[in-house]
């Protein structure tokens, strides 16, 4: 739909939210996981992360000026599967979703923790396969800033501009075969529908094509505007007054969309011990850090990774007593035989 692409292609993108996502995991498996949401204070409770609105959470505002506050969230996990409960509620609603996988791995000496936190595709109209309209080197070069893009070998100005377009192409189809398959399921459900399923079938492309060259299509009003005018103001009214909830499934997506696009996403992983394997490129102590946008992980998600090594203490302490007892064995055996 229209007004999703016009902030990606027309507008500079200015984050609407700055979001700050720390992972601290603990030697004994714990993870204590830390959200800071910057911006302002409305926004902030409208964001699509499930842990602003989970109670369970210890939460904080901080005012940093007349405009902008932070909102501060913070949880400790017993392990990765409650961690995954919490961040990835099964629901249908639309959100930014994050899953972890953590595998402590004992060696007597040291213990491995092998950590991948999962990034999970938030693109919210997925009827459509994005693979069937475009590229993986065109997804990921959309994804990039201007300036990540032009040093990239793959680009050029043709090759990106059809992108761009088969990209708006796929929004817009996406999002009205999102609305259109909730329709068709209005209708099967609406007793005694003066719209037959086989007529909106025949004059789907008629509605897309009004949709888009007769309104601004800008909005779901625009849409419905594109059903009255093809199907019938009064039928297809009936429909939706009749299946409200279709209305506050489908806005939900693309407010979620539409309020996404925007925001910055500054991921950090803290791992105890020493770092052994990791694929951020920003490393500063323990501190591993990803600095996403929503199209980095919009189509295909975004893995961060990170191994560490701790010593294991204990096991040095017990290999240095049974050392300590086998001398001790040893030199009270010479010290018996000399005697003899």
């Amino acid at each position: 739909m229209r007004y999703l692409i016009i902030p990606l292609l027309l507008l500079p993108l200015q984050g609407c939210l700055d979001i700050y996502l720390t992972t601290e995991i603990l030697p004994n498996g714990q993870i204590v996981k830390t959200i800071v949401i910057e911006g302002d204070s409305t926004s902030i409770l409208d964001s699509y992360l499930p842990a602003a609105t989970n109670e369970t959470w210890e939460s904080e505002w901080i005012k940093v000026d007349d405009e902008k506050h932070k909102f501060v969230l913070t949880k400790t996990f017993k392990n990765d599967k409650e961690f995954n409960l919490d961040m990835n509620p099964q629901d249908s609603m639309a959100a930014v979703r994050v899953t972890a996988d953590l595998k402590r791995k004992f060696r007597w000496f040291f213990t491995y923790l092998d950590y991948k936190e999962n990034l999970l595709p938030s693109n919210p109209f997925t009827i459509l396969n994005w693979k069937d309209y475009l590229s993986t080197d065109e997804v990921e070069l959309i994804a990039m800033d201007e300036e990540e893009r032009e040093l990239d070998p793959r680009y050029n100005d043709d090759f990106y501009d059809q992108a761009e377009e088969k990209f708006e192409d796929y929004l817009f189809r996406s999002g009205f075969e999102e609305f259109y398959v909730l329709f068709i399921k209005a209708i099967t459900e609406t007793d005694g529908s003066m719209i037959k399923v086989s007529e909106v079938e025949e004059k789907k492309e008629d509605i897309y094509q009004f949709a888009q060259n007769e309104t601004y299509f800008g909005e779901l009003d625009d849409l419905i505007e594109a059903y009255e005018a093809i199907l019938g103001a009064d039928r297809v009214r009936t429909i939706n007054t009749n299946n409200p909830d279709i209305i506050i499934y489908f806005n939900n997506k693309s407010d979620f969309f539409n309020e996404c696009i925007d925001d910055n996403y500054y991921f950090t992983i803290k791992m105890p011990g020493l770092l052994v394997e990791t694929n951020s490129n920003k490393i500063e102590g323990s501190n591993l850090s990803w600095d996403v946008d929503f199209f980095d992980f919009y189509f295909k998600g975004l893995i961060m990774q990170a191994q560490s090594r701790i010593v294991n203490i204990w096991a040095f302490i017990v290999a240095g007593g049974v050392i300590l007892i086998l001398l001790l064995s040893l030199i009270w055996n010479i010290f018996r035989q000399k005697n003899q």
